[in-house]
């Protein structure tokens, strides 16, 4: 049962990073003449990426923890 779950964690997180890397690659929509657009790049462009992988460590954490105090 563990390797069903460390399987589908793992399909899980290789699926959320090849999607950001398509989405990645997609071209950035046209700002309006008068609007300032935010200089990008560094850490805060990924911060979705980070709170993913976040996410995906606390629930595999969470579930191995679990399995070893039962």
């Amino acid at each position: 049962m563990r390797d069903v779950l460390s399987a589908s964690l793992l399909g899980t997180a290789l699926l959320a990073f090849s999607s950001s890397v398509l989405l990645a690659q997609t071209t950035a929509p046209a700002t309006p003449p008068g609007d300032a657009a935010a200089p990008g790049g560094g850490l805060a462009t990924w911060w979705w990426v980070l709170l993913l992988v976040i996410v995906i460590a606390a629930a595999v954490w969470y579930f191995t923890r679990r399995r070893t105090t039962l």
